[in-house]
């Protein structure tokens, strides 16, 4: 993997004529724009090193099912 720096960003927010902070029209709450802090590769990654975890928790789950019916099988 090649060396990367840390990605620099600036977030921003908005400031109304009134002097208020903009806010969302969905959640009417003050909203800021985090979108350029956000490495894109970086997010990738971690979305498909979390998928593999989920999928060998899901092997691991159903091997111990699996492991559970045979013993109480044979109990």
């Amino acid at each position: 993997m090649p060396f990367r720096l840390p990605h620099t960003g600036f977030a921003h927010k908005e400031c109304g004529s009134d002097g208020e902070w903009y806010k969302h029209p969905l959640t009417n709450k003050t909203w800021s724009n985090y979108t350029t802090c956000i490495n894109f590769d970086d997010l990738e990654w971690k979305h498909s090193i979390n998928l593999f975890y989920k999928t060998g928790y899901g092997i691991s789950l159903i091997a111990i099912l699996l492991s559970l019916a045979i013993y109480t099988y044979f109990k």
